[in-house]
């Protein structure tokens, strides 16, 4: 359901991991932080900086989010980055630890998966789930067309909700 709830929070966080993605889809870093005070963030935060290679809008907005921490860790912004997510990995390593404050929205995906004898049939970006009597409608978020399950062929079914806070701009923690 990429919900977008609208409270957005500043807190202080520490990160924990920067991990290079390279996948036939994306190409980046995955960032992971921690929140410095346990009361304030009990969902993960996390933050991807698309680094694909090719000047796209993705790419322009990932580095930047990229270099952006990298000034606010007060490291040195020089190199190529697009298409080069192991070197911003490690050039971001020696920071892993530090305490930066983060401005963070929440979000939410639902994911619906039926099982029938034939198989699995996964649905991510779920934004409905309805039945009647002979069916399952399965509606999902953006330009797509809804998905009917016939309830005589599902065996079992599940419907999961996954929570984050997505991290929207990265800030020195304060002195």
């Amino acid at each position: 359901m990429l919900a977008e709830m609208r409270s957005t929070r500043r807190i202080l966080a520490v990160l924990e991991r920067a991990l290079a993605v390279r996948e036939p889809d994306r190409c980046g870093v995955a960032l992971a932080y921690r929140a410095s005070l346990r009361s304030k963030a009990d969902l993960p935060i996390l933050d991807f900086a698309d680094l694909r290679p090719g000047g796209d809008v993705g790419s322009a907005l990932g580095l930047a989010r990229l270099l952006r921490l990298l000034r606010e860790a007060r490291l040195s912004t020089n190199g190529e980055w697009l298409g080069e997510p192991e070197a911003a990995a490690r050039r971001l390593a020696s920071v892993i630890g530090r305490e930066f404050r983060l401005e963070v929205v929440p979000r939410s995906r639902v994911h619906f998966e039926a099982f029938t004898e034939d198989g699995a049939i996964a649905v991510a970006d779920v934004s409905e789930v309805s039945a009647d009597e002979s069916a399952f409608l399965v509606r999902r978020v953006g330009a797509h067309p809804p998905l009917r399950l016939e309830r005589s062929q599902v065996v079992r079914r599940r419907t999961t909700l996954e929570r984050w806070l997505e991290v929207k701009s990265v800030a020195r923690k304060p002195a």
